[in-house]
């Protein structure tokens, strides 16, 4: 059970069953333009609605982009992108990772390159300079945790996760390519669509 990441123990006092519960991931808001406005980013925004804080610790760096996040951005492959790291926690446990990569030649010199971004976080400062988003295209499947994302997310290698893959696009191009890891079990995705 250990090893499936269903108990944890506390030195001294034994073993407990881990709290399990839920980070709701609410698909009809949290990319929205009045979450933005709301001083709001999607994990926040989560957070929000939750009822969780949230806390993100993030690494950044600039690298040539290599073939899948070119291709993601319609980019030549060793452009410059923006790669920013990060692992996102929920009440101070680890829940998700997330990498983005943005083309450099619109993140150049701009608060993006920060690594607190501000209100609203990255697409509220896209759009501040001009780069107004359409549309967000997310892909969902299921994977197993690597060593590495493991020792992050604290979880067993091999626990199920979510892998996310959203591209937000303006009219013009797509502008970020963003690689989402969410430990399975404690996850749920909400999805409204209407019925037309």
């Amino acid at each position: 059970m250990r090893n499936q990441g269903l108990i944890i123990g506390l030195p001294g006092s034994g073993w407990y069953v881990r709290p399990r519960r839920p980070v709701m991931r609410l698909a009809r808001n949290r990319l929205s333009r009045a979450e933005r406005a709301a001083g709001r980013g999607t994990f926040t925004s989560d957070a929000h609605t939750g009822s969780w804080a949230a806390r993100v610790e993030v690494d950044m760096r600039v690298e040539p982009a290599g073939d899948e996040v070119a291709a993601t951005l319609e980019i030549e492959q060793g452009a410059e992108v923006l790669v920013r790291d990060r692992v996102m926690f929920a009440d101070d446990e680890p829940v998700q990772l997330a990498t983005s990569y943005l083309p450099r030649d619109i993140t150049r010199g701009t608060v993006i390159e920060n690594e607190d971004t501000g209100p609203g976080g990255v697409y509220a400062r896209l759009e501040e300079s001009g780069h107004q988003l359409v549309h967000f295209q997310e892909a969902v499947r299921i994977g197993l945790a690597a060593e590495h994302e493991a020792a992050l997310l604290d979880i067993a290698p091999g626990a199920p996760v979510y892998r996310i893959r959203r591209v937000a696009h303006t009219a013009a191009r797509p502008v970020e390519a963003n690689f989402i890891t969410a430990i399975g079990e404690r996850y749920e995705l909400l999805y409204e669509l209407p019925a037309e």
